[in-house]
């Protein structure tokens, strides 16, 4: 495989992985709302 077909599929499972992202998970919603204490 070569460096091109490597990143375009660990850029397939990035997007999936994001894709799967809800705001009410947990770690999402601490990265989203980090540092603004308006909505803590």
């Amino acid at each position: 495989m070569d460096i091109t077909a490597w990143i375009n599929q660990q850029h397939k499972k990035d997007l999936q992985r994001l894709c799967s992202l809800r705001l009410m998970d947990d770690d999402f919603m601490t990265k989203c709302f980090a540092g603004d204490i308006q909505y803590i």
